[in-house]
């Protein structure tokens, strides 16, 4: 009697987005989208997807001196204050992008039968 190993299969998915909604030319001339991705790799789910696209664009540290700096807007200078937001409304914005990609990953996902 031989016993065998027991192998556990993973899967990889990679979810792409565009960046743009019209093509830039390459070096050659030819018309391509730009395109960013993330890797996934086991179990994962919303909130693993909308939390690894927020980390390409923001570390953890950066999150968090972003949101101290838009709660103590209100005690700085107003171009500061200005800053602040600005920089606030820019996470809030990917952060929401990040929302949306992840849903629709997971949409097509369970469309094509690959997650329950």
């Amino acid at each position: 009697l031989v016993q065998m190993p027991e192998y556990r299969l993973m899967r990889t998915f990679t979810v792409t987005w565009p960046v743009a909604d019209e093509p830039v030319q390459n070096d050659l001339g030819i018309p391509v989208y730009q395109t960013l991705s993330i890797e996934l790799t086991g179990e994962f789910g919303y909130g693993d997807i909308v939390s690894k696209i927020v980390a390409m664009k923001y570390s953890d540290s950066d999150v968090t001196a972003i949101s101290l700096n838009y709660l103590n807007s209100e005690f700085v200078d107003s171009a500061k204050r200005s800053e602040y937001i600005d920089e606030y409304l820019e996470l809030q914005n990917w952060r929401q992008k990040a929302k949306d990609i992840a849903k629709a990953a997971l949409i097509f996902c369970q469309n094509n039968g690959w997650i329950d």
